[in-house]
């Protein structure tokens, strides 16, 4: 073994140890609001190939809502481009984690200011995010000169922070705020590197003020040095394929890293503290970080690691989302005992999820406790944020009538997880007809053979009655149930050897009155017949 071999393999002995030792250390212990995939990937460009391949990676065995660490910079903020970054990994099921950047000035990243705090909180609001927790990590690596301008400089990280941090959170509480991972292994040698206790030193009162820690971790790296109460994103992790471990000089490099990184994984996602891994990097086609990608050059093919992590067994993430909806249709306020109803509404998804049946999503419908009304809503296909779509309640009030207080929500599994659409009902007795037609109905003392059927502004049938009985030029209809008292319907009376009259009638409650004009006799009918 060469001395370069036995040291990257001793490196890799204390990276296993000491993180071992520091789980055995740790007594902070965070109490988890739902099940977490920490499984992640670091991305170079979210193309959509490279989103796939991430969901495909991160949400195997079992997995459902994985991670993945992408880089945004200051010129390249594009609403559309990035709502659509969002909505394909909401497709996806993949968890943001976005890391501010500059651009490059020469051979540097420029060095953010303060006074552009308000631009980015901002723009990072404008967007509808995947899940409740907006992940923001600010910037990365200022211990590095090439990271921060040309010069590492804590004082200037510090007033950035600080500004970033209060533009964000004055924005919205939703972001999740997480300070810049730092290089643990830099040497102290400013003004080009400052070791992470150095830089650390004059940012310690920004801590309590950040959500989280953000932590790469490389060859001998550590995932964090201190005992902070703060839950830890690994952002970047992993091993170099091209110089490789020298794990089994029979594998060609990149094979020789598979089963040292399977087991980095697995001890960082064991530790409670840990929220995320993302290694880097999943696809990089060019120096300087093309021996860190997982996808093999010039090809659609993956290195070992790749098929090794997917076939690790996961978690079904279960993340917060905003679940939000507006009704854009008015909803009946009068209905009859006693009724059948189909009542459609336009729901709009103002949310963050996509509402599915296959996701056990579906309208719901509250009653109060005293009530006995059943229904059932049509169900959802693929609602997405921001879609609106015509659903159908199936409705049949009881036999009790008085005000009802209703409640529409959106529910996941039969429990309730949006906001509350009120919906205040009068439930009234079934109304009565009085109809009329002049100089017809008159004609006859009694007539057995009139016919009515009322139609809804869709055209759909409501109400058929047959048989009916004109008895001194009026026919009286009782106990009408199936209308709402607060639209329109076409009214249509039929009898045998005349031609249909219709006329149009909003009803109140109690006894409505009906003129029709007279009916006037079918004479191809009477003609057919001779």
């Amino acid at each position: 073994m060469t001395a370069r071999a036995f040291c990257l393999k001793f490196c890799f002995f204390l990276l296993c140890n000491s993180v071992a030792l520091l789980l055995c250390r740790l007594s902070f212990v965070f109490a988890f609001e739902s099940p977490n995939n920490k499984f992640g990937i670091h991305l170079a460009v979210p193309d959509q190939n490279d989103l796939i391949a991430a969901a495909n990676l991160v949400n195997s065995r079992g997995g459902d809502w994985g991670y993945v660490t992408m880089v945004m910079q200051d010129d390249d903020l594009d609403q559309d481009k990035w709502q659509n970054i969002f909505d394909q990994l909401r497709e996806l099921h993949l968890i943001p984690l976005i890391r501010l950047a500059t651009h490059l000035e020469g051979e540097s990243w420029g060095r953010p200011t303060a006074d552009q705090a308000r631009t980015w909180a901002n723009f990072l609001d404008s967007l509808n995010w995947v899940v409740k927790k907006r992940y923001v990590i600010l910037f990365n690596e200022p211990n590095h000169a090439s990271e921060w301008g040309g010069r590492v400089d804590p004082a200037s990280y510090y007033e950035v922070a600080e500004a970033f941090i209060a533009a964000l959170k004055d924005k919205n509480p939703d972001f999740f705020v997480l300070l810049a991972a730092l290089d643990a292994a830099a040497p102290h040698q400013p003004p080009q590197y400052e070791s992470e206790s150095a830089f650390l030193r004059p940012l310690q009162d920004l801590l309590p003020r950040v959500d989280g820690w953000a932590s790469h971790i490389y060859q001998g790296g550590e995932p964090f040095k201190k005992d902070l109460n703060l839950p830890v994103f690994v952002t970047e992790a992993g091993l170099s394929h091209a110089e490789g471990v020298q794990y089994d000089k029979k594998l060609p490099p990149a094979a020789k890293i598979v089963q040292p990184t399977l087991s980095l994984l697995q001890k960082l996602v064991a530790n409670q503290r840990v929220m995320a891994v993302t290694p880097f990097i999943l696809n990089y086609q060019a120096e300087p970080f093309d021996h860190f990608s997982w996808q093999k050059l010039n090809s659609s093919d993956f290195y070992p690691q790749y098929a090794a992590v997917q076939n690790l067994p996961k978690v079904a993430g279960q993340p917060e989302q905003i679940q939000l909806f507006s009704l854009e249709s008015t909803l009946p306020q009068k209905l009859l005992v006693d009724s059948t109803y189909q009542i459609p509404q336009k729901i709009k998804n103002l949310g963050q999820a996509t509402w599915s049946l296959k996701d056990d999503y579906q309208l719901h419908l509250i009653l109060p406790a005293d009530q006995s009304f059943t229904y059932f809503f049509s169900d959802f296909a693929n609602l997405k944020p921001f879609q609106t779509e015509t659903f159908w309640l199936h409705f049949k009030t009881a036999d009790q009538h008085g005000p009802v207080n209703l409640k529409i929500a959106v529910a996941k599994n039969s429990e309730v997880v949006s906001n509350l659409i009120d919906w205040p009902v009068e439930i009234l007795p079934q109304i009565n007809l009085n109809l009329t037609s002049p100089r017809l109905l008159a004609r006859f003392t009694s007539s057995t053979d009139f016919k009515l059927v009322i139609y809804d502004q869709d055209e759909q049938v409501v109400y058929i009655k047959e048989k009916l009985t004109a008895v001194n030029g009026r026919i009286k209809v009782e106990g009408i149930n199936n209308l709402t008292l607060d639209q329109r319907y076409r009214l249509v009376i039929l009898k045998e050897g005349y031609l249909p009259r219709q006329t149009f009638l909003t009803p109140g409650a109690g006894e409505n009155t009906v003129v029709f004009k007279p009916l006037l006799p079918d004479l191809k009918a009477l003609f057919s017949r001779s």
